[in-house]
């Protein structure tokens, strides 16, 4: 997989090769194949500088409304689903891509939860002009040592798991880009919080 990232478009053009000319593909083959290249073509951007955000004023009530409503029937039955949304601030930036992050957050969320609660929400962090919007899940949590790892590149908490173990640092370099930071607070066997922290858009407010 390093290598991939080293030689994207060769990589990307094979991939996409594969997925033309091998008629035995299962769906599921398919469905890899395609994941992979859409993460390592993003990763590319991000390391080029190529990858595109268009910052605007946004409601981070109605964003996490949206997301909530969007996940409702993809949170499996078994889970509370819950919303923590009282309130509005505004912030400047990509709705689209700040959307992608949480939305990698619920799912993480999903797979590693096996009971409990899944909560999505935000708070405006007290003294200071900063919003975190965050999803905290009861399942299986982080170590210390994974905590320290999981913002990598590669890393899974679950070697098994489907997935090529880059969509925490694709969160992380996007977050960045949007000017915030990603925080984490998990406890192995207790469940995980996962937070962006953006500053609050002082000329969105209403």
């Amino acid at each position: 997989m390093s290598h991939e990232i080293r030689t994207p478009l060769n990589s990307i053009v094979g991939f996409s090769n594969l997925l033309a000319s091998e008629k035995d593909l299962d769906e599921a083959d398919k469905l890899r194949f395609t994941y992979r290249i859409i993460k390592i073509a993003e990763v590319s951007r991000l390391q080029s500088g190529q990858m595109k955000f268009e910052k605007e004023s946004c409601s981070v009530k109605e964003l996490v409304d949206d997301l909530y409503l969007a996940h409702q029937l993809l949170v499996p039955d078994h889970l509370r689903f819950s919303k923590e949304a009282e309130g509005d601030l505004f912030i400047y930036t990509d709705k689209k891509r700040l959307s992608q992050v949480i939305t990698n957050f619920l799912t993480n969320a999903c797979k590693f939860t096996n009971s409990g609660y899944i909560k999505l929400g935000f708070k405006h962090l007290r003294g200071t002009d900063e919003v975190a919007i965050f999803v905290k899940d009861s399942g299986i949590g982080l170590s210390e040592e994974q905590q320290e790892k999981v913002f990598s590149r590669f890393f899974k908490q679950d070697e098994f798991s489907q997935g090529a173990g880059l969509g925490l640092s694709i969160c992380q370099g996007i977050v960045q880009n949007l000017g915030g930071r990603i925080e984490l607070s998990s406890k192995l066997g207790k469940g995980s919080r996962f937070s962006v922290v953006l500053p609050v858009y002082k000329g969105g407010c209403v």
